[in-house]
């Protein structure tokens, strides 16, 4: 089965939200946009994704944050008000943060340096408390600190 991978870089067009599958799985959705200067047009995408990536989106992005992923592109075809269209459906695979701010960073730190320890030790803590469900394909990681 062939499959369509994607790197996009973007900014967030709302907050990250959780949601559950039927089955009762988590799962996090946010919309991402992605401009092109030349031609003043922004295409979207809807991300989803599951296991630790859940948690790096809700604690660490917002509305408006840059973000690079990679993941999954399925275009899936939809009908609205009589009007046909694709819609753009990424299952990001990768959350790489760019720039942003962590939830707790002090004026003494540097807002862009994400600890990449740090979290995994909260993952790991959290995947003993929770489901064993975690996908361990999800990786998140952070652009390297400015010198």
């Amino acid at each position: 089965m062939p499959l369509a991978i994607l790197t996009v870089e973007g900014n967030l067009g709302k907050d990250p939200e959780i949601k559950y599958a039927a089955n009762g799985q988590e799962f996090c959705h946010f919309p991402l946009a992605v401009n092109n200067n030349k031609t003043k047009q922004t295409s979207w995408y809807n991300i989803s994704c599951t296991g630790g990536l859940v948690k790096v989106a809700t604690d660490y992005l917002k509305k408006g944050d840059p973000v690079l992923l990679i993941g999954r592109l399925t275009p899936r075809e939809y009908t609205h008000n009589g009007v046909k269209g694709v819609s753009l459906d990424v299952f990001a695979n990768v959350i790489d943060l760019i720039g942003n701010k962590t939830k707790e960073s002090s004026s003494d730190e540097d807002p862009t340096d994400f600890d990449t320890e740090k979290f995994e030790e909260e993952l790991a803590e959290s995947s003993n408390s929770k489901s064993p469900d975690t996908s361990t394909n999800n990786k998140a990681t952070a652009a390297p600190k400015a010198k």
